[in-house]
């Protein structure tokens, strides 16, 4: 696989990845744990957290080599720029 190149944007990150059979990324909105202080009054909040897994299919298991929650408030993450701290992490696990 070619590593990524930097001022890329989230959804030519998916597309990269998705060119290799053998690797596999998937970027998806999940709901996050309430603060502390509304839990324990019983409330509840809507926050969302973006995560990234990045996996690698071995044979008939799939590996997963990276996972990071992306705090980023936007729905539209995929049209944002991949920051470079990001890219040069995931260019270590594909070398």
């Amino acid at each position: 696989m070619q590593p990524v190149s930097d001022g890329i944007t989230w959804r030519q990150l998916g597309e990269h990845f998705d060119s290799d059979a053998g690797w596999s990324v998937s970027i998806k909105q999940y709901p996050r744990r309430t603060r502390k202080p509304l839990r324990r009054r019983g409330q509840s909040e809507e926050r969302k957290v973006w995560r990234l897994v990045v996996q690698r299919v071995e044979r008939s298991a799939t590996k997963t080599l990276f996972r990071k929650n992306l705090r980023y408030a936007e729905d539209d993450l995929f049209a944002q720029v991949v920051p470079p701290k990001l890219v040069a992490r995931i260019n270590q696990l594909i070398a």
